[in-house]
């Protein structure tokens, strides 16, 4: 019986010194790279409190009574997300505010991640903020995970009035296939960063109990398109057809030939279904 239990105890010794490492790794690179090549924008700086979280880093301009909030997507930041949109977001015509979500950028950390059903109180917590200035008529910007969430903020805040429009970008309908496809698109390549950043984000995440997106996108009543790039393979082009499907007459899809996921700032067919989308 002793030796049976010395056996065990030595067995689960054996699985922590498994397991362990590649989760405190993963923790420590995740917590560095949420700051990668974080530059400041040249806008105002601005630092909001959410209820359930630690303050998020926002910036925003301010010349315009429009204004349009920019949510990026999961690992990604309001810095990376700047370089990538700036030439066709940067206006004269609107305002813009670009926010750090939980656990990315400057924003505080707190777990657990998830992809969007956390991330929602963070833009509803910048809805708060903008409804309390001058702005008059809000659209919302979200690619990926920022989409999910800006949905789900969306569906769930009292006081929409002033949310004029909302565009989704790699928009995704399934949460749980979307981390599994980015894992097999990205992480493979590197098998270390795998183990790591698969022990904090996709055992965590994927595990979550999402709402049906396309259930929650049929209960929202302003103004959305969405935007899906046909090379996308985190958030496939076939995405359209199940919200196709919806008859939504408020909702407007458009597929980006040759586009891929969070990168379509650059065709034209974006640029221009933007500006008409965005009426000022």
């Amino acid at each position: 019986m002793q030796l049976r239990k010395y056996k065990i105890n030595i067995l689960l010794i054996l699985l922590l010194l498994i397991i362990l490492p590649p989760v405190i790794i993963g923790e420590i690179l995740y917590s560095t790279s949420r700051n990668r090549n974080y530059i400041d924008l040249p806008l105002t700086s601005n630092i909001i409190e959410v209820k359930d979280s630690p303050e998020i880093q926002t910036w925003y301009s301010n010349q315009s009574d429009t204004l349009l909030i920019v949510v990026h997507g999961h690992g990604d930041h309001s810095s990376i997300l700047y370089e990538r949109s700036k030439n066709v977001f940067i206006s004269d015509k609107f305002d813009v505010l670009y926010m750090d979500m939980r656990n990315h950028g400057r924003s505080g950390k707190k777990t657990p991640v998830s992809m969007g059903l956390y991330e929602k109180n963070d833009i509803s917590a910048v809805l708060d903020w903008v409804n309390s200035k001058h702005w008059q008529n809000v659209y919302i910007f979200g690619t990926s995970m920022g989409g999910v969430a800006s949905l789900f903020a969306v569906d769930s805040y009292n006081n929409t009035q002033k949310i004029k429009g909302l565009i989704l970008d790699s928009f995704i309908i399934d949460p749980v296939d979307a981390i599994d496809r980015n894992l097999k698109k990205d992480y493979v390549i590197n098998p270390w960063r795998w183990l790591t950043i698969n022990y904090i984000f996709q055992m965590r995440a994927r595990n979550w109990h999402y709402p049906d997106i396309l259930k929650v996108l049929d209960r929202i009543d302003i103004p959305v398109i969405i935007f899906q790039g046909s090379e996308d393979v985190v958030a496939p082009s076939s995405v359209l057809k199940h919200v196709d499907k919806l008859n939504k007459t408020n909702v407007e899809t458009v597929l980006i030939k040759d586009g891929t996921h969070s990168k379509l700032f650059d065709f034209l067919t974006f640029q221009s279904k933007f500006d008409e989308f965005i009426k000022i």
